[in-house]
């Protein structure tokens, strides 16, 4: 899947604010910005029922790559189940939503886990 390149955007914000609208039977629960990585936790609109979109309505985990192009704002949306080559998505999401991925969730806690060490290592020779 390529990039999108919507029309009417013409910053990073107005881009989040795009692609975190509702979406088919899901809205924008949480999302949450490492650099130009979005991530979103995607939950089902109360009073919607399943459809051709997803066999079932639960919540859902969605990564965006945002890009900038002369000056125009687009993305590369990807879900859990594709195995995105990013891991900085937040570990609440992962309560939240099904297990898709093991491997990446499994990334995904690495990542942070790494993280906690490198800032607990920054503290310890701080002091």
């Amino acid at each position: 899947m390529g990039m999108f390149y919507p029309a009417h955007v013409g910053s990073r914000s107005d881009l989040i604010d795009d692609i975190t609208e509702d979406l088919f039977a899901y809205r924008a629960a949480r999302r949450y910005c490492c650099g130009n990585v979005l991530w979103v936790l995607w939950s089902p609109i109360e009073g919607t029922e399943a459809s051709d979109f997803r066999d079932t309505l639960d919540p859902w985990i969605g990564c965006y790559l945002m890009h900038r192009v002369g000056g125009e704002w687009g993305y590369k949306p990807m879900e859990e189940g594709s195995g995105p080559f990013y891991y900085s998505c937040p570990l609440a999401y992962l309560e939240v939503a099904p297990v898709v991925d093991d491997e990446w969730r499994a990334m995904v806690r690495a990542y942070w886990s790494r993280r906690a060490a490198k800032r607990a290592a920054k503290r310890a020779t701080a002091v």
